[in-house]
């Protein structure tokens, strides 16, 4: 990469500066890349924006386990659901055995 030594820019009203283009060309940094901007030792260091490929990751994860939680209740929930229907049916068959019973042969 060429080294740039003298370039001098004002900053504008809005507190912005302009990259020259043919630095920005060297870089191959294009309009809408995310640049970080770090203070350092009285100065500023620019530098094209990587973020951390684990946060993306990490947080995808987070979402498929929270959805694999709320899966898991609904299954939970219908198998209870699934067991009380069960037990009331038992109950209704133990009920109609218990009048036969009583009316005789």
């Amino acid at each position: 990469m060429k080294e740039f030594t003298g370039v001098v820019r004002n900053i504008d009203l809005a507190g912005r500066i302009v990259i020259p283009k043919e630095l920005r060309r060297t870089l191959e940094w294009e309009v809408g890349d995310p640049l970080e901007i770090i203070c350092q030792d009285n100065g500023l260091v620019i530098k094209a924006y990587k973020p951390d490929p684990l946060a993306a990751t990490n947080e995808e994860l987070r979402r498929r386990l929270k959805e694999i939680n709320q899966l898991t209740l609904a299954y939970e929930a219908r198998q209870l659901f699934n067991i009380h229907e069960a037990f009331s049916r038992i109950r209704q068959i133990t009920n109609l055995s218990d009048l036969k019973d009583s009316c005789g042969p």
